[in-house]
C-alpha cells in the first residue's frame, strides 16, 4: 500500500489530539486556507485491495499518510476533497489496515457515512467538525473500541449525543466548542468517564468567574470602608488647613519668647548667685533674690515647655491636614477602580469566551433573574411611559399589557430606566387576525422584529427573529399567533468619541423561543427612517437622543405598529453601572427649584 510519510512534530500533534483544533472568540469561525477549485467528485466504485483505495482517495483530492517513520497507522485526510464526496465514498476507509485517525471537517457526510466507519476498530481519531452528523450517528461511533479523540466542532449535537458517549471508556479528549451541549451534559459525561478532557471547560470557567465576582465585590466593600474614614478626616481638617499653618507658625514665635525670657532668667540666676557668693554680709537678701529668680525661671521653663508641646501637636495636626485631600483624592480613585472591576466581572460572566449567552426559555413565564429590573409583571404598574413622558394608555388585560394603536403608528411605550449594556426579556403574544407587527426597539434605534412569520420559508431582514434593516435571521423560530413567544437579547450599545462618532460598533445577540437568531450582529449608526427619534417625535424623545449619543444609555421601547399584540414578563439585566431612572432636564430643574 503506498502512503505518504509525515515529519514526526506532525506525528506528535496528532499524538496529542490537536489535529484539526483551534481556539476562537465568539464571533469568529475557524476557517482553513482557500483551496483551488477541483472537478466533481467522481462516483463511488469498488476497489478490492488497499492500494486501490489509496488511488480512489486521491483521486477525491484526500491524503493517506502514515503517522510517523516509525509507527506504520496511517491517517486518512478529506478535508480538502473536491465538491460532492457523500457517504459512499468512506466505504474505501474500511479496505485500508490500520488506520488511526480519520480528518472529516466540512465533509458533506451524514449520519449515514459514519456507519461505514464503525467497522473500523483501529480508529483512534475521529474529527467531525462543522459536519452534519447528529446525535445518531454518536451512538454509531460509540462502538469504535479504542477512540481516543473526538472533535465535534461546529455540529448539531446534543446532550442526547453526549449521552451515547458514556460507554466509551477510552475517549480522552472531547473538542465541544459551538455545538448545542450544555453544562450540565458535559459534566454527566465526564462523571461517566472520569479521565475525559473536554474542550472547552465551561464549568470550571464559569466557577472561576464567580469567584472572580465576589473578589471584586470584597475589594469594593474594602475600599468603601477606608474611603469612608478619609472622607471623614478631609472635611473635617482640609478646610483648617490655612488656619492650622498660622496656628503652628504663631505657637513656634510664642516658644522661641518663652526660651528667650528663660535663657534670661538663667542668666540672672547665676550672677545672683555670684553675687551671694561674693557679698556673704547681704546673703540673706541675695538668697531671696535667688530664689524668686530661680522660680521665675521654673515659670518660664514650664511656659516654653507647653509652648513647645502646642508647637508639636500644632505641627502634627498640619501636617495631617495636608495629607488629608490627597488620601481622600487615593480612596476615591480607588473606591471608583473597585466599580469598574465588579461591572466587568459581571459582563464577562455572561459574555466571556466559552460561556455563551444560552438563555432558558423552555418553560414560560421565566423566572426574572436576580439583579434585573422589572419593567412590567402583570400588576397595574409598570415602569414605562408614553412617548411625551406621561402615563401610557395601553390597557393591561387579564396581567398582559396590550399594545394600542396612536396616530400614524407611532404610539410607542419607553422605559423609565435607561441603560447602556444589558440583558433584554420580553415576553409577547401574536393576535389571531391580521400580520400581528411590533417590535422590540432598543435604544430607540435598533429593532427585534416581531411579526407573524411562522409559515415562511425565505426569511428577510423584516420578519421575525431579524434586526430590522441591518441582518435578518439566523432560522425561522417563529410560532404560530395564539401561542406566547419569547425574546432574551444581548445587547452592547456601540461606543462614541467626544464628538459623538462612533469609534466601535454594538452587537446583538438574541435567542427566539429556544433558538439562536442572532449571533454577534454588528451595528453602527441606526438605519430605519421610522425609528422613534425620526418619525412623529416629542420634545421628551429629543431630549432622550441628544442624551444618548453623549452617554451611550438609553430605554427599551416596545412598539405601536397598529395591532393588539400582547406583552408579559417584561424585564432588563444590566451589565454595568451605568443603569439609572431617567429624568428629562425640565424635571431636574424643577426639582433643584424646589430645594429636593
Amino acid at each position: 500500500m503506498r502512503v505518504q510519510r509525515i515529519p514526526a512534530v506532525v506525528a506528535l500533534a496528532w499524538l496529542g489530539g490537536i489535529v484539526g483544533v483551534c481556539w476562537l472568540s465568539p464571533d469568529v469561525v475557524a476557517d482553513d486556507s482557500p483551496q483551488p477549485e477541483t472537478p466533481k467528485v467522481p462516483a463511488y466504485r469498488a476497489v478490492k485491495t488497499a492500494d486501490e483505495a489509496v488511488s480512489r482517495i486521491t483521486e477525491l483530492g484526500g491524503r493517506v499518510r502514515r503517522v510517523s517513520a516509525k509507527r506504520k497507522a496511517i491517517v486518512v485526510d478529506l478535508r480538502f476533497a473536491v465538491e460532492g464526496l457523500s457517504d459512499d465514498h468512506l466505504k474505501y476507509i474500511p479496505v485500508l489496515k490500520d488506520v488511526a485517525a480519520v480528518l472529516l471537517k466540512r465533509v458533506a457526510v451524514t449520519d449515514a457515512g459514519l456507519e461505514h466507519l464503525a467497522g473500523v476498530s483501529t480508529i483512534e481519531e475521529l474529527d467531525l467538525s462543522e459536519t452534519a452528523v447528529t446525535d445518531a450517528g454518536l451512538k454509531t461511533i460509540a462502538k469504535l473500541p479504542v477512540l481516543k479523540t473526538l472533535n465535534l466542532f461546529g455540529t448539531s449535537v446534543t446532550d442526547v449525543g453526549l449521552a451515547h458517549l458514556e460507554s466509551v471508556k477510552t475517549l480522552r479528549r472531547l473538542f465541544v466548542d459551538q455545538t448545542r451541549t450544555s453544562i450540565s451534559g458535559v459534566a454527566a459525561l465526564k462523571a461517566a468517564n472520569t479521565k475525559l478532557t473536554v474542550v472547552p471547560d465551561r464549568h470550571e470557567m464559569r466557577r472561576r468567574l464567580e469567584l472572580l465576582v465576589g473578589v471584586a465585590k470584597k475589594l469594593l466593600a474594602e475600599s468603601e470602608k477606608a474611603l469612608a474614614v478619609v472622607e471623614k478626616e478631609h472635611r473635617e481638617l482640609t478646610p483648617q488647613l490655612e488656619k492650622l499653618g498660622k496656628a503652628q507658625k504663631a505657637t513656634e514665635v510664642e516658644a522661641n519668647k518663652t526660651n528667650k525670657a528663660r535663657g534670661d532668667s538663667k542668666k540672672a540666676a547665676d550672677a545672683a548667685k555670684k553675687v551671694a557668693d561674693d557679698l556673704a554680709a547681704k546673703l540673706k537678701a541675695a538668697q531671696v533674690k535667688y530664689a524668686a529668680a530661680q522660680k521665675a525661671a521654673g515659670e518660664a521653663k514650664a511656659k516654653f515647655d507647653a509652648a513647645k508641646k502646642k508647637a508639636a501637636q500644632a505641627k502634627q495636626l498640619h501636617e495631617r491636614a495636608k495629607k488629608a485631600k490627597p488620601a481622600f483624592e487615593l480612596a476615591t480613585r480607588v473606591r471608583d477602580a473597585s466599580v469598574l472591576r465588579l461591572a466587568d466581572a459581571r459582563r464577562r460572566r455572561i459574555t466571556a469566551p466559552g460561556i455563551p449567552f444560552e438563555p432558558r426559555q423552555d418553560k414560560l413565564p421565566v423566572a426574572v433573574p436576580p439583579g434585573a429590573t422589572v419593567l412590567f409583571d402583570g400588576s397595574g404598574a409598570t415602569g414605562f411611559l408614553s412617548k411625551t413622558g406621561e402615563k401610557i394608555n395601553w390597557p393591561i388585560i387579564d396581567g398582559q399589557l396590550v399594545s394600542t394603536k396612536g396616530g400614524q403608528n407611532s404610539n410607542h411605550i419607553v422605559s423609565s430606566v435607561h441603560f447602556r449594556d444589558a440583558v433584554i426579556h420580553v415576553e409577547f403574544l401574536l393576535p389571531a387576525k391580521g400580520s400581528g407587527n411590533s417590535g422590540v426597539y432598543i435604544h430607540g434605534n435598533y429593532e427585534l422584529q416581531i411579526i407573524r412569520s411562522h409559515d415562511k420559508k425565505t426569511l428577510t431582514q423584516k420578519d421575525m427573529g431579524a434586526v430590522y434593516g441591518f441582518a435578518k435571521p439566523l432560522v425561522n423560530a417563529a410560532r404560530k399567533p395564539g401561542e406566547w413567544q419569547v425574546y432574551d437579547i444581548l445587547y452592547e450599545a456601540p461606543r462614541r468619541d467626544g464628538k459623538q462618532k462612533i469609534v466601535k460598533q454594538g452587537s446583538i445577540t438574541a435567542w427566539l423561543n429556544g433558538r439562536l437568531v442572532q449571533k454577534n450582529t454588528r451595528f453602527g449608526e441606526p438605519r430605519s427612517v421610522y425609528h422613534p427619534y425620526r418619525h412623529q417625535a416629542t420634545p421628551y424623545l429629543k431630549a432622550i437622543f441628544e442624551k444618548q449619543k453623549k452617554t451611550m444609555t438609553g430605554p427599551v421601547f416596545l412598539q405601536d405598529h397598529g395591532h393588539a399584540v400582547r406583552f408579559r414578563n417584561v424585564w432588563i439585566l444590566p451589565l454595568d453601572d451605568e443603569s439609572k431612572i431617567y429624568k428629562p432636564p425640565a424635571e431636574k430643574k424643577a426639582e433643584k427649584k424646589a430645594g429636593k
